[in-house]
């Protein structure tokens, strides 16, 4: 029973939304120097958002998780209801969110307009190359690393650039992990028709891209002195290396978790 518990969480990418939710305290804290219940409650209500935004794409799309081996977590017999679920506390979701946090509405809107169209049965943009990454790691910058700053000022978005630029390493490193999880089910995407950068440019490329930008930053911190950080780098690089093979599910879920102890350090 508490296999299948474990199994079902990370079917549902909960490790995955963890991760989300981490960057936000740990963002939060570093300019705030404190995190106060609101700000957690905002960012609760993100990391909700994310989750159920991933429970909707297990629904919509079935073929992908059949083609990886992953457990189908909802049956096709109450489909239409599960959707119709997801979709009701998804708006309420962000309603309740902009109701609380007005300055919010535009990073609602992207996670509105993001999560709805990724799975989308009509829409397919996880379907396009370069789109099922980009869309989840620009999900980190607005659901993850702007709620913090436009919470602090409602002005932030006028040096927004300046945030994207400050954050790069952070949403280059979970670039180079969700490129990582697309490795993962490389054989099971080719199948299902998914053009994801590994089945388009081949696993060599990809990881030496990986490999390269880890290594780069993982100098660049410990010349720095950010020996914890640099050490983070060089464990993706190492990841990444490792994915020249074929690996379980397994071997990136705990790259995962090991991030997920990363960040829960500094916060």
């Amino acid at each position: 029973m508490i296999i299948k518990a474990i199994l079902f969480l990370l079917a549902a990418r909960v490790h995955v939304v963890s991760l989300y939710f981490l960057v936000y305290l740990v963002v939060s804290k570093k300019i705030n120097g404190t995190l106060s219940p609101s700000l957690v409650a905002a960012g609760a209500g993100f990391a909700a958002l994310i989750q159920l935004g991933y429970l909707l794409s297990k629904v919509d799309d079935r073929k992908e998780d059949m083609f990886n081996d992953e457990p189908l977590i909802f049956g096709e017999k109450y489909r239409a209801q599960w959707r119709a679920l997801f979709l009701t506390l998804f708006a309420a979701n962000i309603f309740f969110l902009i109701r609380a946090y007005p300055q919010l509405w535009g990073v609602c809107l992207y996670g509105a307009c993001a999560f709805l169209t990724y799975s989308s049965p009509a829409l397919r943009f996880k379907d396009i190359a370069p789109l099922k990454s980009l869309i989840t790691t620009f999900g980190l910058f607005f659901l993850s690393v702007m709620p913090p700053f436009l919470l602090k000022d409602p002005g932030a978005w006028r040096y927004a650039g300046g945030i994207f630029y400050g954050s790069l390493h952070l949403i280059l490193a979970v670039f180079c992990l969700t490129v990582l999880l697309d490795i993962r089910d490389m054989s099971g995407d080719r199948r299902a028709g998914l053009k994801t950068l590994p089945v388009l440019l081949g696993r060599g490329p990809v990881v030496s891209v990986i490999v390269a930008l880890s290594v780069f930053f993982a100098g660049k911190d410990i010349f720095a002195g950010n020996i914890i950080s640099g050490i983070n780098d060089a464990l993706i690089a190492g990841f990444a290396l490792g994915a020249l093979k074929d690996r379980s599910r397994r071997y990136y879920d705990v790259l995962i978790f090991v991030e997920i102890i990363f960040l829960a350090c500094n916060i």
